[in-house]
């Protein structure tokens, strides 16, 4: 007589900076392919609890929190504890921008760029290490300025850039544990962010072979495929057009 198959678990990921215009549309797609989700978020309580009426509240649920604060992360993780116990992807999406020539940039907006962009990833890595159960995926939303940089950029390529470094070496430490860390560069998109730098955006559109720019639909879609494969880490996987 056979054994019954025990009933598979759903999986559950924490995304980052899930109102913004690429963490809501990697929300709405794990919620379709079945993932229960937790949804960060640090200000907009108007658009995060529009998902949480979409997905429904046994499906989701908000933690709101600043990454760049070690103790709000680790209040986040202590709710998302409590709630499911663990995690099988981790997206670190929330992300300051910045388009300000170096000599313009004061001490306080390189700090808070780099608190945000970068030690936000730290910090949230470090509070739901525990939570990650292997096979785990640890992805952080990197930047193609990161790896080419670009005129009236260099805060936000220094700080994506330093993602892309804290990336490799993690993979390196969690390959152990079962847990595979990469960095995604989704390409210039038309979100809040991107709109902020018509000059970035036109420059972006005319580099790409294509002459687009990237569909924050199509990165999730992506990003769902890359969650689901168990032999790929320490990469730096770039979905647009623009040649690196």
């Amino acid at each position: 007589m056979g054994s019954e198959e025990r009933p598979r678990r759903p999986l559950i990921a924490l995304i980052t900076g899930s109102t913004g215009g690429l963490g809501r549309a990697l929300a709405e797609e794990l919620h379709r392919r079945g993932w229960l989700l937790a949804l960060n978020y640090k200000r907009d309580e108007e658009a995060v609890q529009k998902l949480l009426r979409s997905f429904g509240p046994d499906r989701a649920m908000a933690l709101r929190a600043d990454v760049g604060s070690p103790q709000e992360v680790r209040q986040m993780a202590r709710r998302l504890k409590d709630r499911w116990g663990r995690l099988n992807a981790l997206i670190n999406c929330a992300g300051l921008g910045l388009n300000e020539l170096l000599l313009r940039t004061g001490p306080d907006k390189w700090d808070e760029l780099m608190r945000v962009n970068l030690t936000g990833c730290f910090n949230v890595i470090r509070a739901c290490l525990e939570l990650l159960e292997p096979p785990a995926h640890v992805l952080n939303i990197a930047s193609y300025v990161g790896l080419k940089g670009a005129r009236g950029q260099a805060a936000y390529a220094a700080s994506k850039a330093a993602v892309v470094g804290l990336t490799k070496a993690l993979a390196r430490e969690l390959a152990p544990r079962g847990v595979r860390v990469n960095a995604m560069l989704p390409g210039y998109m038309d979100t809040p962010m991107g709109r902020a730098s018509p000059e970035g955006m036109r420059r972006a559109q005319a580099e790409s072979l294509l002459g687009r720019l990237s569909e924050p639909r199509q990165v999730a879609r992506s990003v769902a495929c890359l969650l689901e494969l168990e032999d790929v880490t320490g990469q730096v996987l770039a979905l647009e057009s623009r040649l690196l």
